[in-house]
């Protein structure tokens, strides 16, 4: 061998040496290992790459322990023994790869300390070894994991939604994807929608042209977009049923965008039974005083622009309480129901009926130009209502009071309120007749003045007392029958959460209960002074014991102009914590107008307070409306809480209403408790909350404190 080919094979040998040496380099800097084995002891004969941060092990330990791979490959998952029965597994594992000639397998690789490494082995078999390239995809597989997992996530996120969703191409109005809730499987199926269709296919022009517009508008704006759609939908048994759909549409982005699909058809429903129970009464199902308020004052316009006179019968049934005590409530409803049946039967179908509350009735004559006429009304109205109680061998009579538009005054409110004055007098004279109101009754004018003075010189000397009657937590209460072990309770458990500011007036040396003075003191603005008399008073003393209060606004304080901002004064002059005091508004205050409302409590709703609706279900609230009350509690009238326990029309509208209290985020209050009976029935419905004589009565602040716990709970 001459001196060049010498020198050529050093060159190479260098060469060789400086690849091995870049190649040492890049197995160790990119996590690579390579293993040359005996194909027949499968030992380790070299290790290339940077087996310590690998294996964590050292590359001399791997070859000088023949069975090194065996015992560190595992087949099954858990397995950590390295017995024989292991090893024998595994030279069969590897023996069946290299005569199958698979490039690759995919091996969990137990680590020294426990943890195992998720290892892509890639072999190659050249002469009589085996190379077995080591690359780590622990990393990636974990990626692989996490991504099916949040896939899986998301697909059980979908499925849970309530709703069915269509995934739409914005262009081609393609359906990408749908998918269909229990309440619109029916929908989309019978609608055409499934995946790969075309909305062209399947929707009548006048819809199509709809949804392509609210598509469009969302893609354009980037905002959401809720709708309400009416549709006819063709059932399996060739029947047509009406459904009201409604359709939120996003953008996903700009190709494609989201429609969710929502049958609320029972919402509506609801919604509808609900205004109309809203607006009549439950048991006789004669329209209620709001709705005969608004049909009263349409008539006086029209009976005005056509020059016309109409009628207003104040109508009351004799001796009902009596009737009630002897016979029984279940007889005294059936009385109800038959006097209002009587008074429908005797008028015309222009004419107005309407239950006021308790055995009062209200009837509106139009068109009524002569005085006789309206007499044969009255006459035959009492014939009628002795009639038609017959059958239940009571004699029932009524009196009837008479008011005359616009000859007595043009005021409905007013006409309703002479022909009580009228009726009144019918009664002092011995009921059972009819008569009309004259202004010659001026005794009740003048102790009308006479009450009015009174009450200003009440308000300047402050002669009033607050009294309070607790709200209680009634969903943890033991004891249904004995009425003073659930009183005890009540102070021992401290289930009081908040009591209701009662004003008393005290005249000459006498209590007075609110009824007897607070209508007049709203008809005269009186009430505005009154209330922030009682709202210094209760907010003094309630601030002792961190207890809500609940403290009544009436209408005319209301609209009092500067109300709420000398209410925050008072607080602040107290010390009173707004976020415990709740302000009980009426229905009938809130459904006037909510803009009004949201902006006159935007000062108090700022600090904290909040609201309570007053008086619940013999309001007139729009349900719709209902929904964007700021409210946080309702308090379902007394009128419900005494009669559900008699009534089952009223007992289901009580379950009605706390059911959408509790879909609408409303705590509900229960007025005038007064049976466990009645309280069993509410805790049944999930009332949580309710006051009444069953637990305790109205009490001065000093009785108030001996029932009161030192460490109050506070608010609901």
């Amino acid at each position: 061998m001459n001196y060049s080919e010498l020198e050529r094979k050093r060159k190479k040998i260098e060469l060789l040496a400086k690849l091995v040496k870049i190649y040492g380099f890049l197995f160790n800097t990119i996590d690579v290992v390579i293993f040359r084995i005996d194909p027949i002891t499968y030992g380790v004969k070299q290790v290339i790459g940077n087996v310590k941060k690998f294996f964590g092990v050292k590359k001399v330990d791997i070859i000088k322990d023949r069975e090194w791979i065996l015992k560190n490959v595992l087949l099954a998952d858990g397995e950590i023994f390295c017995d024989g029965k292991k090893l024998k597994r595994t030279k069969y594992f590897f023996r069946d790869i290299w005569i199958s000639h698979n490039c690759y397998k995919v091996i969990n690789f137990r680590l020294p300390n426990g943890f195992q490494r998720r290892v892509k082995f890639m072999w190659n078999i050249y002469k009589e070894n085996v190379f077995i390239v080591c690359l780590d995809i622990t990393k990636e597989v974990e990626m692989i994991q996490d991504l099916e997992r949040k896939e899986a996530f998301l697909n059980s996120l979908i499925n849970s939604i309530p709703h069915g969703i269509i995934l739409v191409d914005s262009e081609k109005l393609k359906v990408i994807r749908h998918k269909t809730s229990v309440n619109t499987a029916d929908i989309c199926r019978m609608m055409g929608i499934k995946d790969g269709v075309s909305l062209y296919d399947i929707l009548p022009p006048d819809r199509l042209n709809f949804i392509k517009y609210n598509i469009d508008y969302v893609r354009m704006s980037g905002k959401y977009r809720v709708e309400l759609i009416d549709i006819q939908i063709l059932t399996d048994k060739e029947e047509t049923i009406k459904k009201i759909i409604q359709l939120t549409f996003t953008k996903v982005d700009d190709m494609n965008v989201l429609i969710l699909v929502n049958d609320v058809t029972e919402f509506f429903q609801l919604k509808e039974k609900y205004e109309y129970l809203s607006l009549h009464d439950p048991l006789t199902d004669l329209p209620n005083r709001r709705y005969l308020l608004k049909q009263l004052e349409h008539l006086c316009i029209q009976a005005t622009r056509h020059g016309r006179k109409l009628a207003v019968l104040f109508i009351d049934i004799d001796n009902f309480k009596e009737i009630n005590d002897f016979y029984g409530h279940e007889i005294g409803d059936k009385v109800l129901i038959k006097i209002s049946q009587a008074i429908k039967y005797c008028l015309r179908p222009g004419d107005v009926v309407a239950r006021m509350g308790g055995d009062e009735f209200i009837a509106i004559l139009d068109d009524m130009s002569k005085v006789e006429d309206i007499q044969m009304v009255c006459r035959r109205i009492m014939d009628s209502s002795r009639n038609f109680a017959k059958d239940l061998n009571i004699d029932v009579t009524i009196s009837i009071g008479v008011s005359v538009y616009p000859d007595d005054t043009t005021n409905p409110e007013e006409l309703i309120a002479f022909a009580d004055i009228a009726m009144y007098k019918v009664k002092q004279e011995g009921k059972n007749n009819f008569e009309f109101y004259s202004k010659q009754f001026s005794d009740k004018l003048r102790n009308r003045v006479n009450m009015i003075n009174r009450l200003i010189e009440a308000i300047r000397n402050r002669s009033f007392l607050v009294y309070y009657q607790p709200v209680v937590d009634i969903k943890d209460i033991e004891f249904f029958e004995d009425e003073e072990k659930i009183r005890e309770q009540i102070v021992r458990r401290d289930l009081i959460i908040g009591v209701e500011a009662l004003v008393r007036w005290i005249d000459n040396g006498r209590l007075i209960p609110p009824m007897d003075f607070i209508p007049l003191a709203e008809d005269t603005n009186l009430i505005v002074p009154i209330g922030m008399i009682v709202a210094d008073i209760a907010t003094q003393q309630i601030s002792q014991i961190n207890k809500k209060l609940f403290i009544n606004v009436s209408s005319k304080e209301f609209d009092y102009p500067l109300y709420f901002d000398n209410f925050l004064k008072i607080l602040d002059k107290n010390n009173f914590d707004a976020r415990m005091l709740n302000i009980e508004i009426t229905e009938s205050v809130i459904m006037r107008n909510i803009e009004s409302f949201m902006k006159n409590l935007e000062t108090v709703r700022a600090r904290g307070v909040e609201i309570c609706i007053d008086d619940f279900g013999t309001g007139y609230s729009s349900f719709s409306s209902l929904i964007n009350i700021p409210a946080n509690t309702i308090k379902i009238d007394k009128f419900f809480t005494h009669s559900m326990d008699k009534n089952d029309k009223v007992k289901r509208i009580v379950k009605t209403i706390i059911d959408i209290a509790n879909v609408l985020g409303f705590n509900v209050v229960a007025e005038g408790v007064e049976t466990t009976e009645q309280l069993k029935i509410l805790r049944e419905y999930g009332c949580n909350f309710a006051q009444g004589f069953l637990f305790f009565k109205p009490m001065p602040f000093d009785e108030l404190k001996k029932i009161i716990a030192p460490t109050g709970k506070g608010a609901i």
